[in-house]
């Protein structure tokens, strides 16, 4: 069971090396290893506060699902849409690199270092996280159970 076969893996366009879901090398050893292992038609859980969900649906493109707060503290927002890398790549590479400078990273030659296989995976999702909710597609508005509950249907978890 290795990290790179791991539904979780990449773990998020924020970081969380070696994984955010599990670590190895904890106190606890391998009972904190979530492994499942991949299946890139599923949606995957890659950031646990905000209800991330990425999915593949076809080469160089991924659908994502995010919740966030509103400035009511009450409400929050529940988005979606689909990002095709190759189209930012090809249309608006400044706004890639200033996503992928926003997480930290020096531009897509080191996520492809870093990611491999998975690197267009990380890129979408800087990009959808950049972009924000003002471009996405508004899903559903309400209390933060409300947007939870909302997003595990809507994956079908």
């Amino acid at each position: 069971m290795k990290c790179d076969t791991c539904i979780h893996n990449p773990p998020s366009s924020f970081g969380g090396k070696p994984c955010c879901m599990c670590s190895i090398d904890d106190e606890f050893g391998a009972l904190t290893n979530c492994y499942s292992p991949a299946d890139e038609t599923q949606w995957v859980l890659t950031a646990g506060d905000s209800m991330q969900h990425v999915r593949k649906i076809r080469d160089y493109a991924y659908e994502l699902v995010e919740m966030a707060a509103t400035s009511d503290e009450n409400k929050f927002l529940v988005f979606t849409d689909v990002i095709n890398v190759n189209h930012f790549v090809a249309q608006d590479d400044d706004l890639v690199e200033s996503a992928l400078n926003y997480f930290g990273y020096t531009g897509i030659k080191e996520i492809i270092e870093l990611y491999g296989d998975k690197a267009n995976q990380i890129i979408a999702e800087c990009i959808f996280e950049y972009k924000g909710i003002y471009s996405a597609n508004h899903l559903f508005t309400g209390t933060e159970d409300q947007c939870v509950s909302f997003i595990k249907n809507y994956v079908g978890g």
